[in-house]
């Protein structure tokens, strides 16, 4: 009896054993056993092989691995009914895990990319273009485009290399759209490992487009680090709130530009790299501008 590896190798089990014995052979083969073959060979238990399974060492699990067997003695026959190989491996594998599944805040009729610190799945084993996302499904009131191409469907795949580079973004339909939107994604290692998730939108609560009567306003510079200076094209009738928003809508920073100035400095020191929201609104007006911080 021999056992043959996909690429060819092959280790000889035993050979011209039990002659006499004209029973079922239930038997199994271990380097790491404590004894020989038996005789009868019926009690399914482990034993030392003839030649050392040591040959088997680094070979592919993967294809058709084969177990011979000769019966050189003229008698009744036989039945071959089963056989079952244990591979073992002392790889241990990684799960990748979600870092950031964090909401987007999109202005109706725009559109953002979804980059890390939105959306990141991480692995110890692998690197940012080894995991790779698969939509689950797609969201209903836009669309997600990578590199800027078609809108993707169910099954398409991105990696997060792509999403750390910006490449992937959603694109808002501008319905007018006041419910959130999401998708479900599944994210692989390519050892097996997996997550999933739901990523969710959600529309700004802001007019980030500028219509009649919307106040028409400047940020410098733009991307900024410690202090931001907002000029406003004219002077406005009342005060207007200065507001500061996040990628999650919240409110972070709040300021008061005073009836008749054109003009004010925002400190915005203490803010985390990252895409924020300006608001600047009267009584009668608004307007909203990105600002990138870094």
């Amino acid at each position: 009896m021999r056992l043959i590896s996909p690429s060819g190798t092959n280790v000889l089990l035993f050979k011209d054993k039990c002659a006499s014995y004209n029973g079922a052979f239930n038997i199994g083969f271990d380097n790491s056993a404590t004894g020989g073959f038996p005789c009868p060979p019926s009690n399914g238990n482990a034993y030392i092989p003839t030649e050392s399974l040591d040959a088997m060492n680094g070979q592919s699990a993967a294809g058709t691995w084969i177990l011979r067997i000769k019966d050189n003695a003229i008698s009744s026959g036989g039945q071959f009914t089963a056989f079952e190989l244990e591979l073992c491996s002392s790889v241990a594998l990684n799960a990748p895990f979600l870092v950031n599944n964090n909401l987007l805040m999109i202005a109706p009729g725009a559109n953002a990319p979804i980059i890390q610190n939105l959306l990141k799945v991480d692995d110890p084993n692998n690197g940012p273009a080894e995991i790779t996302y698969t939509l689950m499904t797609v969201p209903k009131y836009g669309d997600l485009r990578k590199f800027g191409g078609a809108p993707m469907a169910p099954g398409d795949e991105f990696t997060q290399e792509a999403l750390n580079d910006g490449s992937v973004s959603y694109f808002e339909y501008g319905f007018n759209n006041t419910g959130s939107d999401e998708f479900d994604f599944s994210a692989t290692d390519g050892e097996g490992g997996l997550v999933s998730a739901t990523f969710h939108i959600q529309p700004l609560p802001l007019d980030v487009k500028e219509p009649l009567g919307s106040i028409n306003f400047e940020l410098a510079p733009n991307p900024a680090t410690e202090s931001i200076r907002l000029q406003v094209a004219e002077p406005l009738d009342s005060d207007s709130r200065i507001t500061v928003f996040n990628a999650a809508g919240q409110q972070l920073r709040s300021w008061t530009l005073r009836a008749g100035a054109t003009s004010l400095l925002l400190d915005i020191a203490e803010l985390p790299d990252g895409v924020y929201a300006v608001s600047v609104q009267s009584e009668k007006s608004r307007g909203v501008k990105k600002v990138v911080v870094r």
